[in-house]
């Protein structure tokens, strides 16, 4: 069981109510201060504690900016931290996004050394050195691993269609049937970008025989013919 004080009371009291027998994790939340170890606490059936204290220290903040590999920020990022080295204790992480500027932050850490990842569907998972909460701002950039690059077009007119939607369908390699690739759909993430004009990006994280299909309204479902995509390949 896990609870969390988030309104302390005048004098730094609090009431956490009533709590199921059993062994309990608390969290505290306070604006600039932390726990600096897990506290936990096995409450028996007919428990009154009156003599709990949680000592605060001041909190450690960790923060930074995401970027893509040509130096443009990065927005919707999944930023984790997790606490590391010889003083971590059981696990201390928290999870952040980045914002619309790539920009994150962890504001009430506890103090202590930290490794920092950050991951977004079609790029290569970035993972920052282990190093000390409050040592400075971040710059975490990502590669993507390949981008798929093209455009929809109406087969009779030549004019560019905005999909509905894409599907994309690949061969691992050397996995060929008769010499023809074994195609199967891309179950990874992919970060998809389908724009006005018909033209779209599909970022991906592996390399293969891919093949892209388009669905759009008042058109028969249509493939690409198969194309072979190698690792940082655009």
């Amino acid at each position: 069981i896990r609870i969390r004080i988030s309104l302390l009371k005048s004098a730094g009291r609090f009431d956490a109510g009533m709590l199921l027998p059993g062994i309990t994790e608390i969290a505290v939340q306070a604006a600039g201060w932390a726990l600096p170890r897990a506290v936990q606490r096995d409450f028996l059936e007919g428990d009154v504690v009156l003599d709990l204290e949680l000592t605060l220290v001041p909190a450690a903040r960790i923060a930074g900016v995401a970027y893509d590999g040509l130096g443009r920020t990065l927005a919707g990022v999944s930023i984790e931290a997790v606490r590391t080295g010889p003083s971590a204790f059981a696990y201390v992480g928290s999870s952040e996004r980045s914002d619309a500027r790539g920009r994150f932050e962890f504001a009430s850490l506890p103090p202590g050394t930290y490794r920092v990842s950050a991951t977004k569907p079609g790029y290569r998972p970035r993972y920052a050195s282990d190093g000390e909460a409050g040592a400075g701002p971040l710059e975490l950039i990502l590669d993507r691993a390949a981008v798929i690059e093209g455009t929809v077009v109406d087969a009779k007119t030549g004019r560019p269609i905005v999909a509905e939607a894409l599907s994309l369908w690949w061969a691992r390699p050397q996995r060929h049937r008769a010499g023809e690739p074994a195609f199967e759909r891309y179950r990874e993430p992919v970060d998809v970008s389908i724009r006005p004009d018909g033209s779209f990006t599909i970022g991906v994280t592996r390399a293969g025989t891919m093949r892209v299909e388009a669905r759009a309204e008042g058109f028969a479902g249509t493939r690409s013919i198969p194309f072979e995509v190698r690792r940082n390949d655009v």
